[in-house]
């Protein structure tokens, strides 16, 4: 099994190899922090990882050897989480834009805004925006859930992005900030980030809508987007506490 894992503001890069941290002494072009920046894999194109700062516009690539710079988001998208769709990264909102952008030959272009996204907080007069969301990759869609809008705090909602189109499926039982989501086909997991809920929750899914969600556990820890993988039975178990690893 290997992992590679982006380590924040310090920017280097660590493999998880034989249960091991290995440091691969790589570097990325730009810092990245999973607070404010923003990382998927795009298996399509030879697990190239995109990663965007988030707190200004610039991308880059990383081949597992080498990272090189790619085109910028049009707009900065600070605490968003980013999926793949149809072999397309696509980045989603964030604390200064309600727009989704997805990664073409031809550079970022628009999407529809996610609905949450065009919340307005009356108070002040200005935008809410939505940002801290949780996302995980569907072979025709993107399932988007919880995060936080000024206007309302933080969400238990879950949203289908298919065809062009938002859609709500579903709530979850508990509400997420920078929680972190797998997907195993007929459901998901979500593991509680900061903030909220500090929980795992089983989200059971019939390929268009929720149809029923499960807590199994809290955990004790708090971090932004926690890293999830998944590995054969046993793998790597002796070091892990129960919190932390699942066997389904």
């Amino acid at each position: 099994m290997e992992l590679v894992i982006f380590l924040g503001a310090i920017i280097i890069q660590d493999r998880i190899e034989e249960c091991s941290f290995v440091d691969t002494n790589l570097l990325l072009i730009n810092d990245h922090t999973s607070v404010s920046g923003s990382i998927v894999t795009v298996s399509e194109i030879h697990d190239e990882v995109i990663i965007c700062q988030g707190s200004t516009t610039k991308c880059e690539s990383f081949d597992g050897d080498v990272s090189v710079a790619i085109a910028p988001t049009r707009l900065e998208h600070q605490h968003a989480p980013m999926c793949q769709y149809e072999g397309q990264a696509v980045v989603i909102a964030g604390s200064g834009t309600e727009t989704v952008e997805a990664l073409q030959f031809s550079g970022w272009q628009l999407e529809p805004s996610h609905p949450l996204g065009k919340l307005y907080w009356t108070e002040f007069e200005i935008p809410a925006n939505f940002c801290g969301a949780s996302c995980t990759s569907l072979d025709d869609g993107i399932i988007v859930a919880g995060g936080y809008s000024a206007a309302d705090g933080f969400f238990k909602d879950v949203y289908l992005f298919r065809e062009e189109l938002w859609k709500k499926v579903g709530e979850l039982n508990h509400k997420y900030g920078y929680a972190s989501m797998i997907n195993y086909g007929t459901y998901f997991l979500i593991f509680g980030g900061a903030y909220e809920d500090l929980v795992v929750e089983r989200i059971n899914w019939d390929g268009e809508k929720i149809t029923s969600t499960e807590k199994i556990n809290d955990h004790e820890g708090i971090c932004h987007r926690p890293i999830i993988f998944q590995s054969d039975p046993d793998t790597c178990s002796t070091p892990c506490p129960d919190s932390f690893c699942y066997q389904f």
